[in-house]
């Protein structure tokens, strides 16, 4: 009876651990079953491969520009721009006029800036500038006495915003200046002095090439000379450029309708724009729209 007893106690015990263990392993098994699904769960999904970004090129010094120089000492092994209403008078000996922010190629047999050339680039600026060139220019007086306004080739606010106000003020020299007609120089060419100032603040890098564009013989009314068109030709850092031709007397502010090339803009001023700098084929390209 005794020894019984005690099987029967060791049976039970066995079926209770049997039970424990059983118990036990299922606890487990659920454990790794949410376990895993946990993992699988927050498993992160393959990205896409990200395109890469086209990198912008912009010049390592941002002084080093190209000055506009008379067509004929540039114009060897390249083809003729395209033949436009205006062709350039002889402006003479020309003088470059180096002024803080901007410089001037000035005729004086003309009295006339022939091109004047800047950028607008954020980053530190020079503090000294060579004294500029002494020249003789016409009596500031005698545009509106003859019914025009005095126009700047290089604008005011674009020259004052990275080289301060009393640099902005040299644009209104004489050097700078050509005769406009009042509503032109109201409409298209403020409207293009507004557009700089969007352009500087948007792609941080801008060049300008801008100047007058004469007859041959060149007008003159009460002895001031007067342009038949004015030019600007803007390029970006990454390469594109875009010109426009604004004729005297024009004054619709759809900038779209001056939109030409920069050969034609060479072939009206006798002057080199841009010519390290953009391909012969695109100089031939006037832009689908005004940026």
């Amino acid at each position: 009876m005794d020894r019984f007893f005690f099987y029967l106690l060791g049976a039970m015990a066995a079926v209770l651990l049997a039970m424990v263990a059983f118990v036990s392993f299922s606890r487990y098994q659920k454990v790794s079953d949410s376990a895993a699904a946990k993992v699988v769960v927050e498993k992160p999904e393959p990205s896409a491969t990200p395109k890469a970004t086209p990198a912008r090129w912009s010049p390592s010094d941002p002084s080093a520009l190209a000055t506009p120089i008379p067509m004929d000492q540039t114009m060897m092994g390249r083809a003729m721009p395209t033949p436009v209403p205006w062709s350039p008078p002889n402006p003479g000996k020309t003088t470059t006029v180096i002024y803080p922010g901007f410089t001037v190629v000035y005729s004086p047999t003309l009295g006339s800036p022939l091109a004047v050339q800047y950028a607008m680039v954020q980053g530190a600026k020079p503090k000294i500038y060579p004294a500029p060139a002494k020249v003789v220019t016409p009596n500031p007086r005698l545009i509106p006495a003859a019914g025009y306004a005095r126009g700047p080739m290089a604008f005011p606010k674009s020259i004052a915003l990275y080289f301060g106000k009393a640099a902005g003020t040299n644009t209104n020299l004489m050097t700078n200046v050509a005769a406009f007609n009042p509503g032109t120089l109201a409409g298209p060419w403020n409207e293009l002095a507004e557009l700089e100032l969007r352009y500087a603040s948007e792609y941080k890098w801008i060049e300008i090439v801008a100047g007058p564009i004469f007859s041959d013989p060149p007008t003159k009314v009460g002895g001031v000379l007067v342009p038949a068109a004015f030019f600007r030709v803007y390029r970006r850092a990454y390469g594109d450029s875009m010109a426009f031709i604004v004729p005297q007397g024009a004054t619709s502010t759809k900038m779209e309708t001056y939109l030409t090339s920069i050969s034609a803009v060479e072939a009206a001023t006798g002057v080199s724009i841009f010519t390290n700098t953009v391909s012969i084929d695109a100089r031939d390209l006037t832009a689908e729209a005004v940026w």
